[in-house]
């Protein structure tokens, strides 16, 4: 497995070799270093010689030198006969001794030496190594030293290494299924990745040691696991020398996921002491008052070397200490010798108590031995779907689906009915996916044995049917759950009221929104479901009531703080907001601040982060690293059927190319947007229709810019928006012409009351004009105040198009006359030719495939009766080609 995980690290070691001779390797306990020179040694071309040493020689000086000379006799016994022992020489002394019976003896070439663990070895030892590799120069021979870390203070210090770093979480998860054929569950994978904690050494011994059972997670998961002895050992080797105090203490903290302090200073009255000690081995933490074992490894090495009667002896003993200050604690450690009828549901109780209060490791344990203590864990449905639901919030999806698939088990039709409906949330979080299915998800017999369920689950269906746009399925869900009113909770109404406000917000309707944020401040925060709130700034803000909008993500923010996947999606919601405002220098900020601090599990809504970093890219004018992004976008909406994102991100596409100025191509892809929501009722949902109107005046496309105006007019009365207004009154502008133009945009100036960026558009708008009627002086003024808006809300200013050249002038006289007889888009790419870009950049920045940009420049060149990209870019310039020069075929060369 290490081998797997450390291919790449295998290559830059040798290649370290093969360059300096010498390197160290360095990594943790457990990360793989022993296996990795093992590999490097099973490869290695030559001789290879390895260094054995342990460190209970540590104590006697020389004695690490002293094994080196020992492994290098069997290269050449009579030059590395050198004794070492007894010589009280420096450390510089005795590498030049050995580096000189180095060079002298007869070794073969390419020969490898390996000595591990260097920094075991005696302090005059490794000065002396370190002295001798820093002046090592025999082409016959690499050496390679593995040690813990190399500091700059180490005797090994300016040596080359490689630093194997800690796995991420995923690619240990990525590594167990590969290791296990994929036979082992996630949730099984997830225990393991926890307690190897980035090392793929010790998550191979682990896997090694569970069994088949235990890998399909199919009954009760045991925690902490069960070990071999090879993975014992290395427990052993990362908590270090122990004493019979510390080993004491670590036996009764294995016992249990959490312990109170106040319990193990009752057993020992300087625990304190102790406790700080192995705080600093980085084995045990303090939360509070409680203390909790930080590396699983540890505790399952100390966990399973007491037998069961020490370990029930020690449980009896906390029972009472520990009920005192921590009832759950006191029940975990009853359910193991004071055993009733109530224990497993007590537990269950408790696993839901611990993981909403953020305890959520602790919390799993203990709904793992509740279930392991019931005959059917079916039995707890119920609680199994609490539990799940709390999990779901905190964006622990692995074992949250564990418990539901539990839970649909049950017997009862509420819990199954519930659990149902998780699932599919679930499920939407991760992969925005929904059932094929839309009125088939319950059944009649469901729907009167448990109709506060049903209407839960069409709750559900229908706020994610709505997120996708899809408001008519949406609207029918509302209806249905409509029809079992009277069965509601407070969250089914809350459920139910969210949807109203979001499907209202559709029309541009805010009544009810407003309405349900004025009675905010009467309700209690524990009142108020995440969801609810989500979906009243959502809806407030698609009204274009942001700062209420921001208000409740606030209120959601502060409540639920610690529940990732809420706060999450509020954060996505806080950057639309800030962009919808033109506040791009804000949204950059917090998009920024979002990626930087979230947890790969925690990823919720890769659809909207992804299009969020699209936006990110393309509004910092980085278009080519966008790309990678905007496929995966694309490749993610076409494989979940998102046809609303999709939409967003053509509108998103043709806003940029349009402000960089390719319009030909930003009207293509704002067309795409059209035709993606042909049912959407508001304008202000992806604000692409005035983008599309100015794109297609652009290519001199007038007619059908009036028209899409016109539509845009009808829409801004069944859904008033005061964003749609301004931008009416700018597009009003742009299709008029002269003066009346410049008039127009002069009076929406006037009347402006929307964000900064929209009034440096107009003024970005009003520049154009002004320079096309040659007002170059008062084009100026305004292409200067555009660009201080634009700086002050941390936005690009996008491109202004250039005037066209009056009638007489020299560059009228240039205009190669073959031009008129290009296609747009064969138009554009003549145009990002002559700027100096290659077929592939310019692939990247239409949007279109390499083979669309060879067939178009194909074709220009036949239009210009050119071979060449020189000869058309002369052509373009107004320079005359030279015979001599063309060349006898065309070919769209990407030179």
């Amino acid at each position: 497995m290490v081998e797997l995980a450390r291919h790449a690290d295998l290559e830059r070691l040798n290649s370290l070799l093969v360059h300096h001779h010498v390197a160290a390797l360095t990594g943790r306990i457990g990360s793989g270093t022993s296996l990795l020179l093992h590999s490097l040694e099973k490869r290695w071309a030559g001789r290879t010689v390895q260094i054995p040493y342990h460190r209970a020689e540590a104590a006697i000086q020389r004695s690490g030198l002293d094994i080196v000379l020992a492994g290098l006799r069997s290269l050449d016994a009579e030059t590395f006969s050198i004794d070492v022992e007894g010589q009280n020489v420096p450390a510089f002394d005795l590498a030049s001794t050995v580096l000189k019976a180095l060079h002298a003896a007869e070794i073969p070439d390419n020969t490898l030496i390996i000595i591990p663990g260097y920094d075991d070895m005696d302090d005059t030892s490794q000065a002396a190594l370190g002295h001798l590799l820093r002046r090592m120069s025999d082409p016959r021979v690499r050496i390679v030293i593995s040690a813990r870390r190399v500091t700059d203070k180490s005797p090994f210090a300016g040596i080359p290494h490689l630093n194997l770093r800690t796995l991420r979480r995923e690619e240990m998860i990525d590594l167990a299924h590969r290791a296990t054929a994929k036979r082992i569950c996630p949730a099984a994978a997830a225990l393991a990745v926890r307690a190897a904690a980035g090392r793929p050494h010790a998550l191979d011994l682990i896997l090694q040691d569970m069994t088949e059972s235990q890998q399909t997670g199919n009954f009760a998961m045991s925690v902490p696991l069960r070990l071999g002895p090879e993975a014992v050992s290395l427990a052993h080797d990362i908590v270090g020398q122990l004493d019979g105090t510390l080993e004491y203490i670590l036996k009764i903290l294995s016992l249990a996921p959490l312990t109170c302090f106040s319990a193990l200073q009752r057993e020992i009255p300087d625990a304190a002491l102790h406790v700080a000690e192995l705080e600093s081995r980085g084995v045990v933490e303090r939360r509070g008052s409680l203390l909790m074992m930080t590396d699983e490894l540890v505790r399952s090495a100390m966990h399973w070397s007491m037998s069961g009667s020490t370990r029930n002896a020690l449980h009896q003993k906390l029972i009472n200490s520990c009920s005192e200050h921590h009832v759950e604690m006191g029940n975990w450690h009853r359910s193991f010798v004071e055993l009733d009828e109530q224990t497993a549901a007590a537990l269950a109780a408790n696993a839901l108590s611990l993981v909403r209060d953020g305890l959520v490791d602790a919390g799993i344990e203990l709904i793992e031995r509740s279930i392991n203590l019931c005959a059917e864990a079916s039995a707890l449905g119920e609680r199994l779907t609490d539990l799940a639901e709390a999990l779901i919030d905190r964006g622990e999806f692995v074992f949250a689906a564990r418990y539901l698939q539990f839970a649909r088990e049950s017997t009862e039709c509420p819990v199954t009915v519930r659990a149902r409906g998780l699932e599919i949330q679930l499920e939407y979080l991760q992969s925005q996916t929904l059932p094929n299915r839309l009125l088939n998800n319950w059944t009649r017999g469901e729907r009167s044995a448990a109709p506060r369920e049903v209407a839960r689950l069409q709750l559900i269906l229908g706020h994610l049917h709505c997120d996708r746009r899809e408001v008519a399925e949406a609207r029918q869900l509302l209806k249905e759950a409509e029809a079992l009113k009277e069965h509601f909770s407070l969250d089914e109404k809350q459920l139910y009221d969210g949807l109203r406000m979001s499907v209202d917000a559709v029309h541009g309707d805010d009544q009810l929104a407003l309405a349900r944020f004025n009675e905010l401040s009467a309700l209690e925060s524990e009142e108020l479901s995440p969801q609810y709130l989500l979906n009243m700034a959502s809806a407030l803000m698609m009204t274009e009531h942001y700062e209420s909008a921001r208000a409740c993500l606030d209120v959601l923010m502060h409540t639920r703080s610690d529940n990732a996947t809420w706060a999450v999606q509020a954060m996505y919601l806080k950057i639309e907001i800030a962009i919808r405002m033109g506040q791009i220098g804000l949204a950059m900020v917090l998009l920024d601040t979002l990626t930087d601090g979230l947890h790969p599990e925690h990823e919720v809504r890769r659809d909207r982060l992804l299009l969020l970093q699209c936006w990110h890219l393309l509004t910092s004018g980085r278009a080519s690293d966008a790309e990678e992004k905007e496929a995966e976008l694309a490749a993610y909406a076409n494989k979940t059927g998102n046809g609303a994102m999709l939409a967003a991100l053509s509108a998103l596409q043709g806003n940029y190319l349009l402000r960089v100025g390719l319009h030909a191509e930003a009207a293509r892809h704002l067309q795409r947007c059209d035709e993606r929501c042909p049912g959407e009722l508001n304008p202000n949902q992806y604000r692409h229709e005035p983008d599309l109107i100015e794109a297609l005046i652009r290519c001199n496309r007038r007619e059908h810019a009036a028209l899409v105006l016109q539509r845009l007019r009808t829409r801004a009365v069944r859904a008033p928006s005061g964003w749609v207004q301004n931008a009416i009154k700018r597009c009003e502008a742009l299709l008029a012409s002269g003066q009346q133009s410049v008039e127009l945009l002069q009076d929406a100036l006037r009347d402006h009351q929307g964000s900064v960026y929209a009034q440096a558009l107009l003024h970005t708008a009003l520049a154009d004009r002004l320079a096309t009627l040659g007002l170059a002086s008062r084009s100026r003024d305004h292409t200067l105040i555009a660009a201080s808006l634009f700086r002050e809300i941390g936005a690009k200013q996008p491109a202004i198009p250039e005037p066209p050249a009056r009638p007489g002038s020299s560059a009228s006289r240039s205009f190669p006359p073959e031009l008129s007889n290009l296609s747009d888009e064969e138009r554009l790419v003549a145009e990002l030719v002559k700027a100096g870009l290659k077929n592939r950049e310019i692939a990247a920045r239409i949007y279109v495939s390499l083979r669309t940009v060879e067939l178009r420049l194909t074709s220009v060149y036949r239009k210009f009766g050119v071979s060449s990209r020189t000869e058309l870019v002369a052509r373009l310039a107004g320079t005359p080609v030279r015979e001599d020069v063309k060349n006898p075929s065309p070919h769209p060369s990407n030179s």
